[in-house]
């Protein structure tokens, strides 16, 4: 609607001087021609005055009375073309007739022209290549703000139209005038339609342009908005007006502006301004289609009545009476219009009295919420239900005891048919009555069990990768626990509703029961799965009634792996089984079991280990932080996995307005609720799921896995009197951890409670349509646990799944699920299966992070292509197959297959949503001025920083923000050959939470690949390796050192804890087995302070937030070090090398202050360059940035400062090496031979003295020290 102002030709009618003359001609009629209506002629719908005499009158009397009031007014009806008052309409003077001809004539011509055809096109095109233009604005904008530029991918008509993919920065992008491939396409197909189009020939042409644009923008905003009503209306209006307008051009507040007497503050505001920023003339287009949107809507209901009543008026004088449907017609399109006013009034009351709620709203609110969580209620309820259920069951068994004995006797029947059972007798009789006997049941369910998952032959891969060992029963899939497993007949409590359930059936279906089978457990397996008298749905419905799952049930009549295979093929509708992630679970403990006892014990050993590694305050505190870091963020998650199940039903619309709900928003936000404020209300209703039969396997991993896996370990289990004093020692060991990690376990719950719990609201509430904690509150919990059709809908997914999803995202917020990654899921078990936690102690987290990381980045990317992928393979006539009832179906392709996204696929998105969010906020944060060089610290307060390592995933994320910068400045390529091994070990996750036993890996490695020289070989290398290790054990009395340290008990100084290298063996493994003990355990008060150069108070900080709190301040960097970091120097590439502490300690003091006084002379060399550098031209510059040119001329060169500052530590070295003994002195000089010389150097002194040299003695050391020099 911005296009009138655009046309240059103005046509006849609109001619200046014929408005004037019309004005003056008007003026002069208006004197004396009286008005064509009265004060008093007021159509009834719009009176002010109420008529009691209409008001009174029945529904069909007042309709009456109102069309006839409308017909029989003498006066001209402000909607109407005035159907008896004619002469009211008629021209009132020669110009007026002109301007109609004229009008006459536009039209005419806009018809003949061609107008017609070309101006909807015309504007469709323009609304296109407008909001092309629009997403391009924005994209030009997220690369300012980020500095990120692009992928060329292509052919390149400058290199021959050669292929190319490439990274090209923000410049290079934009000297290049490239574009997003899909906005490029939009933006020239829209010229190129605009060109070919001819221009507007009429005004009327313009008009109908300009209605096409906005019309175009409005469609298709509705169809991603899904949006309708007046709300839709105005929502979808002001985003047409924002986005399909060329921003500069004048809006209708700009137009009304030139007009003084017209001009308010609402047209002042609105109107665009073509030296203001084109977001900014965005908004105010929005604005002011936020307007009309809701005029158009008004103007819509005002039309209808409009038309509803001059078709009355009409009928009326034509056949003297109002047609049913005519005034059926009116009353609807009064009544909306009445309806539509009436809700505009209220929102603006709501508008007008604040959107803060009252006191009493709140308070009332607070009520209602604090009744919703009734756990009293529900377990009360649930038992209830219960007890009604038993006594049902009861009496129908009490009245078919011939069918509880047949049924007894054709289980045994089944259990003697089996060759491996041994237990094939259940029952006893008593008093003439056949009932179970529980002992025997025990034991039969106890041999059943074990034949279900049983060891192949083992062999060497099997038990190292663990691929191998099992033989599973396809009947474990239709269990949910290992209680499951078993039939229902072998527990007492089940028996009666078995019983029951047979009872009903045999009534229902009479002759097809008799023919079904020869026992009844045949009958019940033929009838469900053969037959499929019972099936889906009503079978669920019926087992609820009785109390018995469906899982009871199947385990009753399914009596083999194949007849398990058919019952899960013939009751897919049903869409019930064992979850993949509860297979798994079940698999890894029935291959623990398989372990022999050695690996147990030694696997019992490092998770000790592991679990004093973590059994600080301080990393619960952090574990904290990282998912408070995490869970805000996960309601974007929850908010995106909603949405994106709304789009596969609904489209763009069901997407839109699901994104858009602010429901999704409550119910995706809830678990941040229930973790600060209902944490108790979490764990009770979480705990009475989980406990649930269904349920109970989930509830050990959930709360207790170690103790579970400390039990499949052998646990309790010992016969020897040797093996029972090991199995005590290590219980006792395991208990002192557990207790330790009391406040690891307490964070870890809480967040798994809360988030478990509201996703469970969140998901059953989207896909069953219900209010969970509702029905549970009512004890319907086993009908929910059974999948009810008196609470599921027809078609839903059951409830075993829902839980299972609810779960995984509950685990997976505290990083305790397993990897997704199918590679990265073998690599964690083969790594804890084969004790290789000794250098990897937490592989799950490692994965884990990595796979998070990985879907942050780029997790929308698969799911994305596969669905564009289903779109050509839809458009290409692609068939599906499915399962219905049992039977292979085959249909087309529909627009939800198409847009359907697994569970996994629908989570890689909403985590790519989440990390979008996260890294652009730390590009943000890394791009201020005032942040610390190093990336991974934040500025805290009073000269502090924080260290944000142990905070995942704060650290790679600031990591990413750092990179983002380098590439902006051009010095990524430094950057990266700087810092490879960190940038590897961040991304990995390796040190945010192994602490001591990042060294180990490391450690081992050299150890066995290393040479096997005396001071540098594997004696110093498995010393280190061996100390780390057994270290780590000492953790938790790491927190008693740091305590004194913050109470002021002990020194907070940082000692050198490094000893003399010395040439003997057992010296040198022994001090380097015994130096983590002394670095992380030793207050060391006697040793001299440690000394570096770019940093001088080398003291602990806030040492008390350390221990409470697990946040490690330091202090913030001194100005020269600042500078020098800046420039991608770090403490190992400017201290000293040297291999003796003592000798290290002197240089860096002098290399310091070599330091502090060279770091200002650089500035000011880099600000003289700068100025220089403004001036010269592009080829000067020949593409460097100003970093690297700097650095090329004053850092890196010969005679720059990295020359000096080498030969200042020449110097140094001379100076110093005098105060070294004979002993240091000779392994610092022997250890600057290369490899290959010192071994030349050995033997050749052989050779000349005919004896091995003794390369503990100092003397023969340096004489074997010339002699390499000689041979080098």
């Amino acid at each position: 609607m911005n296009q009138l102002s655009n046309q240059t030709e103005v046509h006849p009618f609109f001619s200046q001087q014929k408005i004037k003359e019309d004005e003056q001609e008007n003026t002069q009629q208006d004197s004396t021609q009286p008005s064509s209506m009265s004060d008093d002629d007021v159509h009834p719908f719009f009176s002010q005055t109420e008529d009691s005499s209409v008001i009174d009158l029945p529904d069909e009397e007042k309709r009456g009375n109102d069309v006839e009031r409308i017909i029989t007014n003498n006066t001209v009806d402000p909607f109407t073309d005035a159907v008896e008052n004619e002469e009211a309409f008629e021209p009132t003077s020669e110009n007026d007739v002109g301007f109609l001809s004229a009008a006459s004539s536009d039209v005419g011509r806009f018809v003949t022209t061609g107008d017609v055809v070309y101006r909807p096109l015309e504007g469709a095109v323009k609304a296109v290549g407008e909001i092309a233009e629009t997403f391009d604005s924005f994209g030009e904008y997220l690369q300012d703000v980020t500095g990120v530029g692009g992928f060329q991918v292509g052919f390149d008509p400058e290199q021959d139209n050669k292929f190319v993919f490439r990274y090209l920065d923000v410049k290079e992008w934009r000297d290049q005038g490239l574009k997003d491939s899909l906005v490029r396409l939009s933006i020239e197909v829209a010229d190129a339609a605009e060109e070919a189009i001819p221009d507007a020939q009429t005004t009327t042409g313009v008009i109908v342009e300009s209605i096409s644009q906005f019309a175009t923008g409005f469609v298709l905003a509705r169809k991603v908005t899904g949006f309708t009503g007046i709300k839709g209306t105005m929502i979808n209006s002001a985003i047409a007006d924002a986005t399909a307008f060329d921003p500069y051009e004048q809006n209708i507040s700009a137009m009304l502006q030139e007009n003084a007497w017209m001009r308010n503050s609402f047209t002042e505001a609105l109107a665009t301004d073509e030296n203001s920023n084109e977001f900014v003339n965005r908004l105010r287009n929005a604005g002011e289609g936020l307007l009309v949107g809701g005029t158009l809507e008004l103007a819509a209901g005002m039309y209808k009545a409009a038309r509803a009543t001059r078709k009355a008026k009409e009928e009326f004088i034509t056949t003297g009476k109002v047609t049913d449907d005519t005034a059926s017609e009116f009353d609807s399109a009064t009544d909306e219009l009445e309806a539509m006013t009436e809700k505009l009034q209220k929102e603006a009351d709501e508008f007008v009295s604040g959107s803060v709620p009252s006191e009493e709203v709140t308070q009332r609110a607070r009520q209602e919420y604090s009744k919703k969580y009734d756990i009293e209620a529900a377990k009360a309820n649930t038992a209830a239900e219960a007890a009604e259920q038993k006594e049902l069951s009861s009496k129908i068994a009490a009245r078919n005891q011939d069918i509880a004995r047949e049924l007894i006797e054709s289980f045994e029947l089944r259990l003697a048919s089996d060759p491996e059972m041994t237990v094939t007798k259940v029952s006893r009789e008593i008093d003439g009555k056949l009932e179970i006997d529980p002992e025997l049941a025990r034991a039969a369910s106890k041999e059943k069990m074990s034949k279900l998952v049983t060891a192949k032959e083992r062999r060497a891969q099997d038990i190292v990768f663990g691929t191998r060992d099992l033989e599973v029963d396809e009947a474990i899939n239709l269990a949910m626990s290992e209680g499951d497993m078993f039939s229902a007949v072998l527990k007492p409590e089940k028996f009666d509703a078995v019983v029951s359930i047979a009872a009903e059936y045999k009534g229902r279906f009479g002759k097809d029961w008799d023919e079904a089978g020869d026992t009844v457990i045949d009958k019940l397996f033929n009838l469900t799965v053969d037959k499929q008298l019972i099936g889906g749905e009503d079978l669920l419905t019926d087992l609820a009634k009785y109390g018995l799952s469906f899982e009871d049930y199947i385990m009753t009549v399914v009596g083999s792996g194949s007849e398990a295979g058919r019952t899960l093929q013939k009751l897919s509708a049903i869409k019930r089984q064992r979850p993949l992630t509860s297979q798994e679970e079940l698999k890894q403990k029935e291959l623990l079991e398989q372990q022999d006892t050695a690996r147990k014990i030694f696997m019992r050993v490092e998770n000790i280990r592991r679990g004093l590694m973590v059994s600080q305050v301080a990393t619960a505190a952090r574990n904290l932080q990282s998912t408070l870091v995490r869970a805000p963020m996960e309601t974007l998650g929850n908010v995106m996995d909603d949405s994106l199940v709304a789009f596969a039903e609904g489209g763009f619309g069901g997407m839109a307005r699901t994104f858009s709900s602010r429901d999704t928003w409550k119910r995706s936000f809830q678990h941040m609720d229930l973790m600060f404020r209902n944490r108790k209300t979490a764990e009770e209703y979480s705990q009475l799921f989980l406990k649930q039969p269904e349920l109970i396997d989930r509830f050990d991993n959930f709360y207790n896995a170690m103790a579970d896996m400390q039990l499949k370990m052998g646990r309790g289990q010992a016969t020897t009197n040797a093996g029972k004093v090991v199995d005590a020692t290590l219980s006792m060991a395991e208990d002192t951890t557990a207790f330790l990690n009391t406040a690891n376990r307490w964070q870890e719950f809480m967040t798994r409670n809360s988030v478990f719990l509201a996703d469970m609201e969140r998901l059953v509430a989207r896909d069953w349509g219900i209010d969970l904690i509702d029905q549970v509150n009512k004890g319907k919990i086993r009908d929910i646990m059974g999948d009810a059709s008196t609470v599921r809908p027809e078609g839903a997914r059951s409830f075993i799944d829902i839980a299972d999803e609810a779960i995984y995202n509950a685990m997976d917020v505290t990083y305790a699920a397993g990897p997704q990654l199918r590679v990265f899921n073998d690599l964690n078990n083969f790594i804890v299966r084969n004790g290789l936690t000794t250098v990897l102690p937490f592989p799950r987290f490692m994965f884990k992070s990595m796979e998070l990381l990985g879907k942050y980045g780029a997790g929308a990317y698969i799911p994305m292509t596969r669905m564009v992928m289903r779109y050509a393979q839809k458009g290409l006539g692609k068939q599906v197959t499915e399962i219905v009832d049992g039977k292979e179906v085959t249909r087309a392709m529909t627009g939800t297959d198409v847009r359907s996204l697994t569970r996994t696929e629908r989570d890689m998105v909403g985590k790519n949503m989440q990390g979008l969010a996260f890294v652009g906020a730390a590009i943000w944060y890394r791009s201020q001025e005032d942040v610390p060089e190093e990336y991974y610290l934040m500025n805290a307060d009073d000269g502090f920083t924080l260290d944000t390592s142990a905070i995942f995933p704060l650290r790679p994320l600031l990591l990413i923000g750092e990179i983002v910068q380098q590439i902006k400045q051009g010095t990524e390529k430094t950057f990266f050959e700087n810092n490879p091994k960190e940038i590897a070990e961040v991304l990995t996750g390796q040190n945010f939470r192994a602490g001591p036993a990042n060294f180990i890996l490391e450690d081992i490695v050299s150890s066995v690949f290393g040479t096997s020289e005396v001071t540098e070989g594997s004696v110093k290398r498995a010393g280190a390796a061996l100390g780390n290790y057994f270290s780590t054990f000492l953790v938790p009395y790491g927190q008693l050192i740091d305590s004194a340290r913050s109470l002021g008990l002990a020194n907070n100084e940082y000692k050198d804890q490094a000893n003399e290298p010395s040439l003997d063996r057992s010296t040198t493994f022994y001090d380097n087995f015994e130096r983590p003990f002394r670095s992380r355990y030793n207050t060391g008060a006697e040793n001299p302070n440690r000394e570096m150069v770019l940093q001088e108070d080398m003291e602990r900080k806030r040492m008390g937030a350390k221990v409470l709190l697990g946040l490690n301040f330091k202090a913030a960097d001194p100005e020269y070090a600042d500078y020098l970091k800046g420039k991608g120097y770090t403490e190992f590439m400017l201290g000293s090398n040297s291999k003796s502490p003592e000798q290290r300690r002197e240089e860096n003091v002098y290399i310091r202050e070599y330091l502090k006084a060279v770091s200002p002379v650089l500035k000011e060399m880099e600000d003289e360059f700068r100025t220089e550098w403004n001036y010269m031209d592009d080829f000067q510059k020949e593409g460097l940035t100003f970093d690297q040119a700097f650095s090329a001329r004053y850092l890196t060169s010969r005679d720059g400062f990295e020359g000096d500052l080498r030969e200042t530590k020449r110097m140094l070295r001379e100076s110093s090496g005098a105060e070294l003994t004979d002993e240091v002195r000779a392994y610092l000089s022997y250890n600057k031979l290369p490899r290959k010389i010192k071994r030349a150097a050995r033997v050749e002194y052989q050779i000349n003295m005919g004896k091995k040299p003794d390369m503990t003695d100092p003397q023969t050391v340096l004489e074997v020290t010339e002699i390499g020099k000689m041979i080098r």
